[in-house]
């Protein structure tokens, strides 16, 4: 018994060891947890099925995608060619459906690359949230979305709804910025 507690301390320091070292190094490179740059974030309104926009700066940027309708696998699927396309390296979904959102980016960033390696600057990391409040999800994103390659500045809020609510959603996004 005495050698399995030996063995479990052992474990669980190596453990905190690299996780700590991990974090000098995140913090080092300039890749730490301190997004307070994604204060203006970018709103995007999409009714389900129309076209996305062109985003002419092609920065890497967080995207929080709030979903609150329904939409046909294809559109989804689009619109997550789109993102990654569009320079979307850490996609946050939150809503209907927010898991087959956070599959989608992740099958549009391997087809861009056709199943192959993709290059560590072009990877997209995505988390879904679907129990949590969109308040979390934009304090997370705001505390947590952070790239290994670079730091990310721009925050756009794609809002996948039927009416738009631009001036709601800002407010949300800042006071729970400010949360943080």
């Amino acid at each position: 018994m005495k050698l399995w507690l030996i063995i479990l301390i052992i474990c669980v320091t190596v453990a905190l060891i690299i996780l700590i070292k991990r974090g000098q190094q995140t913090t080092e490179s300039g890749n730490n947890a301190d997004n307070s740059q994604l204060l203006n974030p970018c709103y995007i309104h999409l009714r389900p099925g129309s076209v996305a926009p062109k985003l002419a700066d092609k920065t890497p940027f967080v995207a929080v995608v709030a979903i609150s309708s329904k939409v046909s696998n294809n559109w989804r699927n689009e619109v997550s060619d789109w993102l990654v396309e569009s320079g979307c390296r850490y996609m946050l979904a939150w809503g209907l459906d927010c898991s087959l959102w956070d599959d989608s980016i992740d099958w549009a960033n391997l087809e861009k690359y056709e199943y192959k390696d993709i290059p560590d600057d072009k990877s997209v990391m995505t988390t879904w949230h679907e129990s949590e409040s969109l308040d979390s999800v934009f304090w997370f994103a705001k505390t947590s979305a952070v790239h290994g390659s670079f730091e990310l500045t721009r925050m756009i809020i794609l809002d996948i709804c039927a009416e738009a609510r631009e001036e709601k959603i800002i407010e949300r996004y800042e006071r729970a910025a400010c949360e943080s």
